[in-house]
């Protein structure tokens, strides 16, 4: 199994995504803490999964949503929460571009 790396420019640009402004020792830390995430994900996914995995995946993916009343304070809470917004929406800067 090679070794992911994400490096310190992917993490500068996460943190600009997410709108974090993160100190150098920060972008070190955050960065070998992500590349472990990425070897633990690549280990993962070279697993072999039984037929019973897969059948109950696949019904889980078929599943019926349920809507979940909210109170109505709540969301006028959340609504009123965003930095920015578009009627009852939030307006966030594009992330492709």
């Amino acid at each position: 199994m090679r070794h992911m790396s994400i490096s310190l420019k992917e993490i500068e640009h996460l943190a600009d995504l997410a709108r974090l402004d993160l100190t150098a020792e920060e972008k070190k830390k955050y960065q070998k803490e992500l590349s472990g995430v990425l070897d633990y994900v690549e280990k993962i996914q070279s697993l072999k999964v039984g037929e019973l995995s897969k059948a109950e995946s696949a019904e889980a993916a078929f599943r019926q949503d349920k809507i979940l009343d909210c109170p109505a304070d709540d969301v006028r809470q959340i609504i009123n929460s965003f930095p920015t917004k578009e009627g009852n929406a939030t307006k966030v800067k594009a992330v492709f571009e």
